[in-house]
């Protein structure tokens, strides 16, 4: 299904996704092609558990040379790092990852890339140097114990510098070139770890160095991400105004969009700040970056899917393919969830020091929210096919306001555990939000049945272990592997998961 072209949109040619094949057996091409969407998966998965394991373990590291209090200026840092890469770059890579699938050839890509390149360059850059001045008048010290000069100043220049990276990861997702994205992930991961240890460590420069090394690996970074770029557009060519309409159009409502996720994510670091002690905001802080592990297993699957999703529904023949594919890949996240939930808590409780213990309770809940959110990257697939993105950051707005006004209510009488429940709620409503929206852009049967059944076995699973083995010790780690790899799959037999076709093709593949 394709969109006419508007003034606002340029005509650029349909690519058509010849290279999927069709053929009498349409369940046996789905499940084979289901081995190309793992092994991308698998390669996003692996570089982004390693590049946020090396985060963790710098994290978990921290708190042999850092205080709680610490934990809270770098809580408060880092929202504002989250909040600034969208909003400094209206989200154009964003437009870029969708609007490669309106071109054909190499000429009208390359001009794609351009135009992304030339406003990345002049657009963030003045905005940066507004804030600057801003900053220098203080009428940004608006956090207290976290003033713009030092702490403030490197957030916003950590957001800068990594919107340049956003360019080739977009190209290289589009491309389906997992291994470079894996590539970039893994030497960005590296530099911030050898920065951060070479600050915090070697220089004892404490907060202001887990920043700083932001700031530096992120430059280094930005330098590779300008010379991938100008690679991918290879000869000189001039940017399209009409082209940036058009990636304006896609983008613009997304910054908004942006800021309201930024509410459902941060939203509860700030108002604790306000309502529990710096000790406690530390702690949740702690719990919330092992829990968010969840969120890369939601963006490895999001990464090996969205393309893939976006050429079934361009073809013809394929449309129908993908609620099939959306159930195979809510497995994958609740599987990732699952063991979140079931190893986070266990890697607090052996690297972090007994004032910390208290963070493994916030663990699992973050991973349930990251479950939840999972449902809203799938089913909000349809709204970016469609290109009409004008309600997403109204319907985000709401999910957030929703957020906001359970933190203010419960989190001064329920403290850091109902800031993490708020979370599961602000994601879950967001999913169903965007799932009204998403039925009305383009509509897609997703096989919610399914999805339920997957939850509730992930539930059970992960309660079976908490109940049989409730302490640390080397059994329960045995049975939460025995849980994941086992039983989880097991009781999806057994309650009716799989269909025939599907059965037919496991049996295959496990007895020959």
């Amino acid at each position: 299904m394709t969109r006419a072209p508007s003034a606002s949109q340029p005509a650029l040619s349909v690519a058509q996704p010849a290279e999927i094949p069709t053929g009498p057996s349409e369940q046996a091409t789905l499940l084979a092609q289901v081995g190309t969407i793992v092994l991308n998966s698998g390669t996003y998965f692996v570089a982004d558990a390693a590049a946020r394991g090396l985060n963790l373990l710098l994290v978990l590291a921290y708190t042999q040379v850092l205080k709680p209090a610490d934990y809270a200026i770098l809580a408060v840092a880092t929202s504002v790092t989250l909040l600034l890469v969208p909003v400094l770059g209206l989200s154009i890579s964003a437009a870029l990852s969708r609007l490669y699938f309106e071109a054909t050839t190499e000429a009208e890509r390359r001009k794609l890339y351009a135009t992304a390149l030339a406003f990345l360059l002049v657009v963030p850059t003045l905005a940066f140097l507004a804030i600057e001045v801003v900053g220098r008048l203080g009428w940004l010290d608006v956090f207290g114990a976290v003033p713009y000069d030092p702490y403030l100043r490197l957030a916003v220049l950590a957001a800068y510098v990594s919107l340049f990276l956003d360019l080739p990861v977009a190209i290289y997702i589009a491309r389906r070139q997992a291994h470079r994205v894996a590539g970039l992930t893994l030497v960005n991961a590296g530099l911030l770890g050898g920065f951060s240890l070479l600050l915090v460590v070697g220089f004892d420069q404490g907060v202001r160095g887990v920043l700083l090394a932001a700031v530096l690996a992120g430059g280094v970074m930005a330098v590779v991400a300008l010379v991938l770029t100008a690679r991918a557009i290879r000869v000189v060519t001039r940017p399209s105004k009409a082209l940036l309409a058009s990636m304006l159009l896609f983008s613009v409502p997304l910054v908004p969009h942006a800021a309201a996720q930024w509410v459902l994510q941060v939203s509860d670091r700030l108002v604790l700040s306000h309502y529990v002690s710096s000790v406690e905001l530390g702690l949740y802080y702690v719990g919330y970056s092992v829990g968010a592990i969840a969120a890369f297993v939601v963006f490895a699957a999001n990464k090996a899917m969205s393309p893939i999703i976006t050429v079934e529904l361009k073809h013809p023949g394929h449309a129908s393919r993908v609620p099939r594919l959306g159930t195979y890949w809510f497995a994958g996240v609740v599987v990732g969830c699952l063991a979140v939930a079931l190893y986070g808590p266990d890697a607090v409780k052996v690297f972090a020091p007994n004032e910390f213990l208290a963070a493994a309770e916030i663990v699992p809940i973050i991973a349930l929210g990251g479950a939840a959110y999972g449902v809203y990257t799938i089913i909000s697939s349809s709204v970016w096919f469609s290109m009409r993105t004008g309600w997403v950051p109204v319907l985000t707005g709401l999910a957030a306001t929703l957020n906001v006004g359970l933190n203010l209510l419960l989190i001064p009488r329920f403290g850091i555990k109902a800031a993490a429940w708020n979370t599961v709620v602000g994601f879950a409503a967001l999913a169903a939000l965007q799932g009204l929206l998403a039925a009305r852009r383009h509509p897609i049967a997703w096989e919610y049945r399914r999805w339920m059944v997957l939850t509730g076995v992930g539930l059970g699973a992960y309660f079976a272990v908490q109940v049989t083995v409730p302490g640390l010790s080397v059994v329960r780690s045995l049975l939460s592997a025995l849980s994941i790899v086992v039983i989880f799959p097991v009781a999806l037999t057994a309650a009716g998961f799989w269909s025939p076709e599907e059965r037919r093709w496991l049996r295959r593949r496990l007895l020959g």
